[in-house]
């Protein structure tokens, strides 16, 4: 039997693709989820179950691959199926971590296609034509006062919310980038910072 790494010799980030894994905690809680970094996300989740009292008790995590969202979508159906209760979306309770583990182990791991990541993740960072074109009226209806400004945002997030979600993650993504860098330009790190990540008292990134 393969010997479980430790979470210290977990991958960390990855450019492509992504992994799936399920957790046990000393609670009983079993929780299924996704990331791009397992090195971090369990680090963080073993932090935050401490503030609660609990350890984290066992884990897996599976092979970098593609559909790793897809996968677990999946692991949370198995949970459901085998009798877990969810408490929140990817918390359950009543659930067996070795049977939920058999299920994962299960799932389908494709190799990352490289090429097919570069070029989705390329199409999605170019500006649609229709949304050019969009824009473009728009302008002219606030240059001329049939719109608002704001009018005319709202609009614009909308159709971006509902046809083009993942353009939307990328200018969320660039506005948040330079929120952050102004920020910290303006205002460094505090220095209870440091102090607070060697208590395990900083916020941890949304579970998933």
């Amino acid at each position: 039997m393969t010997k479980r790494p430790e979470i210290r010799e977990l991958p960390g980030k990855a450019e492509h693709g992504g992994y799936v894994y399920v957790l046990e905690f000393t609670s009983g809680l079993v929780k299924p989820g996704r990331t791009q970094d397992p090195r971090s996300r369990l680090g963080d989740h073993a932090k935050s179950a401490r503030l609660f009292g609990a350890e984290l008790a066992d884990w897996w995590v599976s092979p970098l691959h593609d559909g790793w969202k897809g996968n677990e979508e999946s692991l949370i159906a198995f949970a459901s199926d085998l009798g877990g209760v969810p408490l929140t979306t990817e918390y359950f309770s009543g659930v067996d971590f070795a049977d939920l583990l058999m299920k994962a182990r299960a799932l389908t791991f494709a190799p990352v296609d490289i090429d097919a990541a570069l070029a989705a993740k390329a199409a999605a960072r170019r500006t649609p034509e229709w949304l050019s074109v969009r824009l473009r009226n728009l302008h002219a209806q606030v240059k001329y006062g049939a719109r608002t400004k704001e009018e005319a945002a709202s609009i614009v997030a909308e159709l971006l919310i509902r046809d083009e979600p993942e353009f939307a993650r990328v200018i969320v993504e660039r506005w948040a980038a330079g929120k952050f860098a102004r920020l910290l330009k303006a205002d460094p790190l505090p220095s209870w910072w440091d102090a607070a990540e060697d208590r395990g008292q900083r916020g941890s990134e949304h579970p998933g």
